[in-house]
């Protein structure tokens, strides 16, 4: 799923998510209609999807191009299985690389978090 903070403010969340809490208010210092702004993601998505059958190569470059977790060490959650490695980037294939004890590895589901 998606989540997007839209009209409100940072300052209003709770004291312990506000150091990870992000606003398009607070980014723009804008309001949003909520119906123009999910119209205009998808649109966005279906042009990236659109790029995904037309020149996969160049969509999964410039995922890892902007792979905010590069060089971050993550924890990957796959059931009960636990993976955490040092995050490489994005995969030629869309997937996420872990540096892990055991090699590099692809990841291509799971629950991530930092550490």
């Amino acid at each position: 799923g998606v989540g997007i903070n839209t009209n409100n403010r940072a300052a209003d969340a709770p004291a312990e998510l506000r150091p990870f809490v992000a606003t398009l208010l607070d980014l723009t210092g804008r309001r949003y209609e909520p119906t123009e702004l999910l119209v205009g993601i998808l649109q966005r998505m279906e042009a990236r999807l659109s790029q995904s059958a037309t020149a996969p190569d160049r969509l999964v470059a410039e995922a890892d191009a902007m792979c905010l977790q590069r060089g971050k060490v993550l924890t990957v959650r796959q059931g009960e299985r636990t993976i955490t490695g040092l995050c490489l980037g994005i995969g030629c294939d869309g997937s996420l690389m872990l540096q892990t004890p055991r090699g590099t590895q692809s990841i291509r589901s799971g629950t991530v978090s930092r550490g």
